[in-house]
C-alpha cells in the first residue's frame, strides 16, 4: 500500500495495527512533551529571572570563555 506524501507524519490518525506498547509508548510521549511545556510555564518569575542573568554574562564574557577552552584544549 502507497501511503501519500506526508500522511505518515500525522500523529492524529489512529493506527489500529500498533500493539498497545507501541500505542502506549506513543500517547506517554506526548503526554511528557506537554508537561515539559506546563513545567517552563509553571516556573517562577525568579527562575527565569536567574537564567536569564546566566545566559547574558554567558554571552558578555564568551571571548574569554572561549579562549579559556582553546587554550585547555591545545589548539592556540
Amino acid at each position: 500500500m502507497e501511503v501519500p506524501v506526508g500522511e505518515h507524519l500525522r500523529l492524529d490518525k489512529y493506527d489500529s495495527t500498533m500493539v498497545d506498547s507501541q500505542r502506549c509508548w506513543q500517547l506517554s510521549r506526548w503526554k511528557y512533551r506537554w508537561v515539559n511545556i506546563l513545567d517552563l510555564i509553571n516556573m517562577t518569575p525568579q527562575w527565569w529571572i536567574a537564567r536569564g542573568a546566566g545566559n547574558c554574562l554567558r554571552w558578555k564574557y564568551r571571548s574569554k570563555i572561549d579562549m579559556h577552552w582553546a587554550i585547555r584544549s591545545g589548539t592556540l
